[in-house]
């Protein structure tokens, strides 16, 4: 079984490389669109939020920002406040940040392994930006829309966090110690991640791109719901931009697409079970599609007439203060792997 997984992955590798040189100028466009996208949206958006959550967990400050908070839910949610703060983060920072919290918990306390994988179904949530601006005005050309899709992820992540609460033991009594926090290694933690997001995220495209080239030679169209399940943003490219379509887009938003998926995974690394994390996304997404099935219903939304054919496009910037952070983070961690290297 052995021999025949690596002969199939030989030519699909060999493969993949004809592909390569075939549509060698469509897919380096894309290379270079992707980066720009990881330059101008995702380390602008995500990186000082990354930085930051770290720091209040690591230093213990999430004890006083969410006490008020966690004393109010916690007969709803009976959650460590460790955990909780963890959920109430991963709701405002974007996907990536519930399971690269998670990571860091087990790495201060090991006893944190034990519920990593509940927690992580309901601390992984797309952020209110990308809901409302990239999903909302850019496919809808709503802001109604994307507060759909948010409350409707939000709703969805709490119905879990309270089953799971409510059915297992959340409550671990064992703190983390706080000796090591300081916010060079908030950094440093999360410059790693992001890189490891922004490869992902190169490497998704080129492939979702190469699909494309080689479908169009065929003479075939690669629908944009498929290409969608795999990357969130070609969504942003249908065509058909109607509320009844709203609930799916909102299970593909609670999902976050293959691509997000893999790009936690990348994150999470071994530090629990990758595979229960990303089963565990279709029931919580179907809670999400049937919540703003209801809310769609039941809230008085129409859409505007500009929002039929209206693109999004990714603009391509010069920001010099984006350059200089991401020439930051290769410094960080071309200095973290040579410790490493000095290390083995």
């Amino acid at each position: 079984m052995s021999r025949l997984r690596k002969i199939s992955e030989a030519i699909a590798l060999t493969a993949f490389a004809v592909i390569l040189v075939a549509f060698s100028e469509a897919l380096s466009e894309c290379v270079i669109s992707s980066i720009n996208v990881c330059i101008n949206v995702i380390i602008p958006s995500m990186f000082a939020f990354m930085v930051i959550s770290s720091y209040i967990l690591s230093s213990g400050i999430y004890r006083i920002i969410f006490k008020p908070l966690y004393i109010i839910l916690k007969p709803i949610l009976p959650l460590s406040e460790e955990i909780f703060s963890v959920f109430c983060l991963s709701l405002i920072g974007g996907y990536p940040v519930g399971v690269k919290l998670l990571k860091e918990l087990i790495a201060e306390n090991k006893n944190y392994s034990a519920i990593a994988e509940k927690t992580a179904v309901f601390s992984y949530c797309i952020s209110p930006t990308f809901a409302v601006v990239m999903l909302g005005l850019g496919l809808y050309n709503s802001t109604e829309a994307g507060l759909i899709i948010y409350i409707s992820c939000v709703v969805s992540n709490l119905i879990m966090a309270v089953i799971i609460s409510h059915t297992e033991n959340m409550m671990i009594t064992s703190h983390i110690s706080n000796k090591k926090s300081s916010l060079i290694q908030s950094i440093n933690s999360s410059s790693s991640a992001l890189f490891r997001i922004c490869s992902v995220i190169v490497i998704f495209n080129v492939a979702i791109t190469a699909a494309d080239c080689v479908s169009e030679a065929a003479g075939v169209k690669l629908p944009v719901i498929i290409k969608a399940f795999f990357e969130i943003s070609n969504i942003l490219n249908a065509e058909i931009r109607t509320l009844n379509l709203l609930p799916l887009v909102t299970f593909l938003a609670s999902t976050g697409g293959a691509c997000v998926l893999f790009q936690c995974s990348s994150i999470i690394q071994g530090s629990f079970s990758v595979k229960s994390f990303i089963l565990s996304r279709i029931p919580t997404a179907l809670i999400a599609g049937v919540v703003s099935l209801l809310i769609v219903k039941f809230w008085d939304i129409s859409l505007p007439v500009s929002s039929v054919n209206r693109v999004y496009t990714f603009g391509v910037s010069t920001n010099n203060t984006v350059i200089v952070l991401l020439i930051a983070m290769c410094v960080i961690l071309l200095q973290k792997s040579e410790k490493n290297f000095k290390k083995g």
